[in-house]
């Protein structure tokens, strides 16, 4: 019992990397991802599909600039793109489609 709890203790762990030298264990270091603390982000509140414009509440976070390109999205797929007007109310900003398709609810954020 003594002999097989010694084994054990002095096994360790022990890692080679592909190269075959000894490793530490660890993973490779990797960047760190940053990502803005307060993106623009909005949500379509209307779409007039004859005149190609939406109109989107940013009212819980930054406002874009008018002329800014904004990307749409839908259950996490790209959609669509917008290009800001400067036509802009307590938070709702109108956009022109400028591609894709755009519809109420959907996520407009930069990227």
């Amino acid at each position: 019992m003594t002999l097989v709890c010694a084994a054990v203790a002095g096994s360790g762990c022990k890692s080679t990397k592909p190269n075959g030298e000894p490793g530490t264990g660890t993973t490779a270091n990797h960047p760190p991802v940053v990502s803005p603390i307060n993106p623009i982000q909005g949500k379509v509140a209307l779409v007039n599909s004859v005149l190609k414009y939406a109109v989107i509440d940013f009212s819980l976070g930054r406002v874009p600039q008018a002329g800014q390109t904004l990307n749409v999205y839908r259950q996490g797929q790209k959609v669509g793109e917008l290009k800001v007007s400067e036509q802009a109310r307590d938070g709702l900003i109108a956009a022109d489609i400028a591609a894709g398709e755009v519809a109420v609810g959907d996520l407009v954020r930069e990227d």
